[in-house]
C-alpha cells in the first residue's frame, strides 16, 4: 500500500504486533476501554490510523461527524472562529462532543500544531452508536451504553472546568489592555483639544489634581473643559521644569520636558478613566460575554428535572416521600468551593434508579447519561466561543494600540538564505566523504578540529564542478548578509577565511571546553543552551556564543560557576536525520586570548579585521538583546498584573473580611458610577457577602434590561458585569501580599564607561562610529590603531584582549537573562490559579503509544524499502 503522511490507513492492515498494541491502548483510557466493551472486536476492526503533520486539519469547525480520534503524541490546536483557544496536548480523545450531540455539527477546529507531527487512532462511532427506538435490543446491553456516555460525560466535564481558568486570565488580559487603551485615547483628547461630555465629578477631580499636586487653584472665571485644561497643565509644567535650570544641552531638555509631559498626561487620563461610567470610557467591552458557570449548573438542575416529572416513585418508598424527594434535589450532586460547579451523575444516576419506577432502567439511565453530556458539550462550546472573542477583541486593541510593529518577511530572501544553508550542508557532506572519510567525527558531541573541520574555501576546493564551487561561495555570503555580519572593513573574502563549518547531528552537543575554547555561530535554527542541564531557552541563528572569557565568569560579580553547552534539537519520531550547521572561529585565530605578546606579522591582513568584525559581531548582539530584555520585561510585568488581578479577585469573592464604613462608601461610589447600583451600610458586610450580593443585583437590573435576551444570555452578561465591576473595587479591599514569580535579574549595566576607560588606560582616543550612543558605543579598532601611532602588536593585541573580555562577559550576561525572562514568561502565562490536574493517562498509555510509533516507523521503512526495490 502507498505509504504517505496524512492519509488514514486500517489498523487491521498492519502486522499482528501492532494491532496488539492498539487493541491495549484503547483498553487502557477510560473510555476507548468503555467502547471496546460494548462493541468488541468490530471496533478494532474498524479502527483506523495515520501519521498527520503540520497545518493538517483533523476536524474543521461546522461540518458534521461522530469520528473519535485518539490523539496519541505531541499536540494540536483548538481553533473557534478562526481564533486559536488552546493547544491540546498527548494523549487524549478529541471529537467524542459529536457522539451525544443531535447534529453532530463540529464546534472547534482541531488542526496539528506548527512543527509537529501527530499520530491519531480514527474511531468511526457512526457506524457502532444504536437506537434507543429499537426494541430489539435487551435492555440490558444498554446498561454498557450507559457506562459510554457517563464517560464522556465525565471528560466533557472534566475539560471544561479544566480551562475554566483560562477565561478570567484572559478577561484580565482584555480588561488590562482596555484600560492602557482608553489612557492613550483620553491623552488623544487633552492633545486635540476634543469636546467631550464629562460629569461635572470629572473635572472637580482633576481640578483637586492640580491643586493638591502642584498648588494651581482653578480660576472661576475660566471655563474648564479638555483644551483650556490641557494649556494649563503645560503652563504649569513650564514653571516646574524651565529650561533656565537645566544645565544640560537643548535638545535633553526637550528630550526629558517632553517625558516629563507624557506622564503628566497618562495620570490625568487614569483619574479620569476612574470617574467614567462604562458607557463614557471611548472604547468599552462591547459584544464580550463571559460564559457564567452558574449557567452549567441551571442547565443540568432543568434537564433532570423535567425527565423526573415523568416518572413515579417506587411504591415501597412512597412513605416519607418528602425526604427522598429532598434527596435527589439535584444542587446536593453538586460539589463543594472550587468544585461547586462540577456534578456527580454517576451518583445521580444511582440514587434516580433507586427512587423511580423505570421499566427499561439501564436504556433510560443511557438517555439521561447521554442528555447530561449533551447539556455539557453545550457549555463547552459557549466557553470556547467566549475565549474566541475575546482573543479576538485582544487583537482588535493591540491594533488601535500599535503594541508591536511586525515587520513583514521576505518570502524570496528567506528561501534563497535557507538554500544557502543546504548547498553548505550538500558540500559539506562532500568534503567529509572525500576528504575526512567520515561524516562524523566524535558520537553525541561536536567539535572543531585542525586539519578536519573545513573553511568554505577548503569545501570548494574539494569539489570538481566549477558551479558547485561557486554557488558554495555565493551561498556563504549570502548567509553573511542574511544575519548582518558584513562590516565596513571586513570583506567577506576576509570572513572565509576566518569561518569554519561545523557539523552536527541530532542530539548532539557543543560542551562547555569547546565553547570555552572557540567562538561557535549557529546558522540552522532551534539550537538550545542550557545551564546545569537545565533548558533556557532557543539560541537564535547567527548568535555568537562562546570566547574563552566564558569560563570565568564564575569570578565575575558574584555569579555561581556554570555548566552550559549548545545542543542539536532532536528530530521528530519517523523523521529524517538531519545536519545542523555552525560556524567556528577556532581559539588559534583569535590570538588575543592566548595573551599573545610575540611580533605577529598577520595582525593587519588577518588578526585586527577578525577582532574588529568579533567586536562588531558583539555589539551588534548586546544592543539587540537589551531591546529584547526591555520588551520582555514589560510583558513579564504585564502578565504578573493579570495573576495579581486574579488572585485578588478570588480572594475578594472569599473573604471574610468585614469592609469599614468609610471603604463601603468608596465602594459604593465606585459601583453607582460604573453600573449605577447603590446599597444601605451594613456593619458586618463581609466581601464575600458583598460580591454575591453585586451579582445578585446586577443579575436583576440586567434581566430587566434584557429582556429579549434569553436566560443564559441575561446570566453571561450579568456575570461579565459583575467581572468587570469587581475588578474596579477589589483597589479598596486590603490584601494578602501576592505571591509573585521571582523575577530574573536585570542588567544594570556600565559597559560603555569600562569599554572607554580600556582605551583612557592606555593613552588612547576611542574612534567610535557616533559621538553620542546610549547603551554602548561602535568601536572601530582598525580607524583608532591608524590614528594613534607607537604601539607595537603586543600593545594591540592586550588591549584587544581587555576590549574582549568585557564584550564576552557582557554578552553571555545579556544573552542568559533574555532567555531566563523567556523561561519564566513560559512558566507564568499559563498558570492554573485553580488547581492542578492531574493527567488522565497512565504512564502504560505513554509507553504503549510510544511502542506504537516504533514500529509503525519501522513498517513505513520497510514498506519504503520494498517500493523502491
Amino acid at each position: 500500500m502507498p505509504i504517505q503522511n496524512n492519509t488514514f490507513f486500517k489498523a487491521i492492515d498492519f502486522d499482528s504486533q501492532i494491532v496488539k498494541i492498539i487493541d491495549n491502548l484503547l483498553k487502557s483510557y477510560p473510555l476507548t476501554k468503555k467502547l471496546s466493551s460494548v462493541i468488541g472486536k468490530p471496533l478494532l476492526d474498524n479502527v483506523e490510523l495515520g501519521f498527520f503533520s503540520s497545518g493538517f486539519e483533523i476536524i474543521k469547525q461546522g461540518e458534521t461527524g461522530k469520528d473519535v480520534f485518539f490523539h496519541c503524541n505531541n499536540e494540536v490546536d483548538v481553533i473557534v472562529n478562526d481564533q486559536a483557544i488552546c493547544k491540546m496536548q498527548a494523549p487524549g480523545l478529541i471529537g467524542d462532543k459529536g457522539i451525544v450531540s443531535q447534529d453532530a455539527i463540529r464546534s472547534a477546529s482541531i488542526v496539528v500544531s506548527e512543527d509537529n507531527t501527530c499520530l491519531f487512532l480514527k474511531i468511526p462511532m457512526d457506524i457502532f452508536l444504536r437506537s434507543y427506538k429499537d426494541i430489539s435490543i435487551p435492555d440490558e446491553d444498554f446498561a454498557q451504553e450507559k457506562e459510554i456516555y457517563f464517560q464522556l460525560f465525565t471528560e466533557i466535564q472534566q475539560r471544561l472546568f479544566k480551562y475554566a481558568f483560562l477565561q478570567r486570565q484572559i478577561w484580565e488580559e482584555v480588561s488590562l489592555l482596555l484600560k492602557n487603551l482608553n489612557t492613550q485615547l483620553i491623552v488623544g483628547i487633552f492633545e486635540k483639544k476634543k469636546e467631550v461630555e464629562w460629569k461635572d465629578e470629572t473635572w472637580t477631580i482633576l481640578k483637586a489634581f492640580l491643586a493638591k499636586n502642584y498648588k494651581f487653584v482653578w480660576p472661576a472665571e475660566i471655563p474648564i473643559n479638555a483644551g483650556t485644561y490641557r494649556d494649563i497643565l503645560y503652563s504649569i509644567l513650564g514653571k516646574v521644569f524651565p529650561a533656565t535650570k537645566f544645565s544640560g544641552p537643548e535638545d535633553v531638555y526637550l528630550r526629558k520636558k517632553q517625558q516629563l509631559w507624557v506622564n503628566w498626561l497618562n495620570k490625568t487620563s487614569a483619574l479620569v478613566i476612574k470617574t467614567l461610567s462604562n458607557d463614557q470610557l471611548p472604547v468599552n467591552i462591547g459584544g464580550i460575554g463571559l460564559f457564567d458557570p452558574r449557567n452549567y449548573q441551571g442547565r443540568v438542575q432543568a434537564m433532570l428535572s423535567s425527565i423526573e416529572q415523568k416518572f413515579m416513585f417506587k411504591k415501597v418508598k412512597l412513605k416519607g416521600n418528602e425526604e427522598h424527594v429532598e434527596s435527589l434535589k439535584v444542587k446536593n450532586f453538586f460539589g463543594k468551593e472550587i468544585d461547586s460547579n462540577q456534578f456527580n451523575l454517576k451518583e445521580y444516576l444511582t440514587v434516580f434508579e433507586e427512587l423511580f419506577e423505570l421499566k427499561r432502567p439501564n436504556r433510560l439511565l443511557a438517555q439521561v447519561a447521554q442528555q447530561a453530556a449533551r447539556v455539557t458539550a453545550k457549555s463547552e462550546n459557549e466557553f470556547n466561543d467566549s475565549v474566541s472573542r475575546m482573543q479576538q477583541f485582544i487583537t482588535r486593541v493591540q491594533n488601535l494600540s500599535m503594541v508591536e510593529e511586525k515587520t513583514e518577511v521576505d518570502v524570496n530572501k528567506l528561501n534563497a538564505f535557507l538554500n544557502s544553508i543546504q548547498t553548505i550542508k550538500t558540500g559539506l557532506k562532500s568534503y567529509n566523504k572525500k576528504i575526512v572519510g567520515m561524516t562524523q567525527n566524535f558520537i553525541g558531541e561536536t567539535r572543531f578540529t585542525a586539519n578536519i573541520t573545513p573553511k568554505i574555501i577548503d569545501i570548494a576546493k574539494s569539489v570538481s564542478v566549477q558551479q558547485i564551487r561557486s554557488n558554495l561561495i555565493k551561498s556563504l555570503n549570502q548567509i553573511i548578509n542574511h544575519f548582518g555580519m558584513t562590516q565596513a572593513n571586513v570583506s567577506k573574502t576576509a570572513l572565509a577565511q576566518f569561518l569554519f563549518i561545523s557539523e552536527s547531528v541530532s542530539g548532539d552537543i557543543i560542551p562547555q571546553r569547546e565553547i570555552d575554547q572557540h567562538y561557535w555561530i549557529p546558522i540552522s535554527s532551534s539550537a538550545g543552551f542550557y545551564l546545569n542541564n537545565e533548558l533556557q531557552g532557543e539560541i537564535e541563528p547567527g548568535t555568537i556564543i562562546g570566547g574563552e572569557n566564558w569560563k570565568i565568569l564564575s569570578n565575575h560579580e558574584g555569579i555561581a560557576a556554570e555548566s552550559y553547552t549548545l545542543k542539536t534539537p532532536k528530530v521528530l519520531p519517523g523523521s529524517p536525520n538531519y545536519e545542523f550547521i555552525y560556524f567556528t572561529i577556532p581559539k588559534d585565530l583569535a590570538v588575543w586570548n592566548r595573551k599573545a605578546k610575540s611580533f605577529d606579522t598577520n595582525f593587519d591582513e588577518m588578526t585586527l579585521p577578525l577582532a574588529q568584525w568579533i567586536v562588531s559581531s558583539h555589539i551588534r548582539q548586546i544592543r539587540q538583546k537589551h531591546k529584547d530584555c526591555k520588551f520582555l520585561f514589560k510583558k513579564y510585568a504585564k502578565v504578573v498584573e493579570v495573576l495579581e488581578t486574579e488572585g485578588k479577585i478570588r480572594e475578594f469573592e472569599s473573604s471574610q473580611y468585614v469592609i469599614p464604613e468609610k471603604i463601603q462608601k468608596k465602594i459604593n461610589n465606585k459601583i453607582n458610577n460604573s453600573v449605577g447600583i447603590s446599597f444601605p451600610y451594613k456593619e458586618d458586610l463581609t466581601s464575600e457577602k458583598l460580591s454575591k450580593h453585586l451579582y445578585i443585583t446586577i443579575l436583576k437590573q440586567t434581566k430587566r434590561f434584557y429582556k429579549n435576551l434569553s436566560i443564559e444570555e441575561q446570566n453571561n452578561k450579568a456575570y461579565t458585569l459583575w467581572r468587570f465591576v469587581q475588578r474596579e473595587i477589589i483597589q479598596f479591599i486590603p490584601h494578602k501580599p501576592f505571591v509573585k514569580p521571582s523575577v530574573p535579574k536585570i542588567l544594570n549595566s556600565d559597559i560603555s564607561q569600562r569599554l572607554l576607560s580600556v582605551f583612557e588606560k592606555h593613552g588612547l582616543t576611542l574612534r567610535t562610529e557616533s559621538e553620542t550612543y546610549i547603551l554602548i558605543p561602535e568601536i572601530d579598532l582598525i580607524e583608532t590603531f591608524s590614528q594613534n601611532t607607537g604601539y607595537d602588536y603586543g600593545q594591540k593585541l592586550a588591549i584587544i584582549a581587555e576590549v574582549m573580555k568585557i564584550l564576552e562577559i557582557e554578552n553571555h550576561l545579556i544573552l542568559t537573562n533574555a532567555l531566563a525572562y523567556r523561561k519564566q514568561l513560559s512558566k507564568i502565562e499559563n498558570v492554573n490559579l485553580d488547581i492542578n490536574y492531574d493527567k488522565l493517562q497512565s504512564e502504560f498509555i505513554l509507553e504503549s503509544i510510544i511502542k506504537l510509533q516504533n514500529l509503525l516507523n519501522q513498517h513505513f521503512e520497510k514498506e519504503s524499502e520494498s517500493l523502491e526495490n
